[in-house]
């Protein structure tokens, strides 16, 4: 009987397992947009600093929505 136990309480475990690695990929790929675009904000800064007015069309550089 405490066989049959374990082996109900195994796919919900792993299925919150999965949950958490969901949650923690999601936060981690939230957290390398944010740094992507700062680096973005960065580039476009040095940029106008340097005095090149080219758009991102001229550079071919894809922004993201």
């Amino acid at each position: 009987r405490a066989a049959r136990g374990a082996l109900r309480a195994g796919p919900c475990a792993l299925l919150f397992l999965l949950f958490i690695k969901c949650f923690i990929f999601n936060f981690l790929l939230e957290e390398m947009g944010e740094r992507i675009s700062d680096l973005e904000k960065r580039v476009a800064d040095l940029m106008t600093e340097a005095g090149v007015e080219n758009s991102d069309e001229e550079l071919g550089v894809k922004t993201l929505s």
